[in-house]
């Protein structure tokens, strides 16, 4: 998962910058309202600067799957 610092709320905009991207050009992705809440919720209680933290970084996609599959959403994949 990207750093929370790629969000910007007040532009409502989920923004990857040129250097990560393959096609080497810049990502904007809206977010929804309720995505920008999740955002400042994560803002008061993070620690460290990505989204889904773990304790060395960013959450293993694994452990996203698991909750997924635990939560029976067989409906949704996880991607990147």
């Amino acid at each position: 998962m990207p750093p929370l610092g790629y969000a910007k709320s007040r532009e409502r905009l989920r923004v990857i910058p040129t250097a990560r991207m393959k096609a080497e050009r810049e990502h904007r992705v809206p977010l929804s309202d309720a995505a920008i809440a999740s955002l400042r919720k994560q803002e008061t209680i993070k620690s460290n600067d990505f989204v889904f933290a773990g304790r060395d970084g960013c959450v293993d996609k694994r452990t996203l799957g698991n909750v997924l599959k635990r939560l029976g959403r067989t409906d949704l994949t996880l991607h990147g």
